[in-house]
């Protein structure tokens, strides 16, 4: 995966004011953290590392594989941001405090 795309991405939807909260962060960790086995702390690192496959090791192959393909396709992972249930994630996370 291009790191620096998916950073330049994530960084633009913060500008755009599409960004969580801190605790809606930290409960988002928590959940993937809690999926792939790891600590949230630990998870955290490796994501702002750029250490994408590191931190998906915790899942089986073919979850791997397709998280993969979404991340290298940026018109998948436009897509999947767009979608109804990711938006109303997202917009919980973001209203936590």
């Amino acid at each position: 995966m291009n790191v620096q795309n998916h950073r330049q991405h994530s960084t633009q939807g913060q500008a755009d004011g599409f960004a969580p909260s801190e605790a809606g962060m930290n409960a988002l960790l928590g959940i993937a953290g809690k999926q792939l086995g790891t600590d949230p702390q630990r998870l955290k690192a490796q994501l702002e590392g750029g250490q994408i496959t590191e931190a998906l090791k915790g899942l089986d192959p073919q979850k791997s594989a397709q998280i993969n393909q979404i991340l290298q396709n940026p018109q998948q992972l436009e897509k999947l941001l767009n979608s109804p249930q990711v938006k109303s994630l997202l917009n919980t996370l973001m209203k936590q405090k």
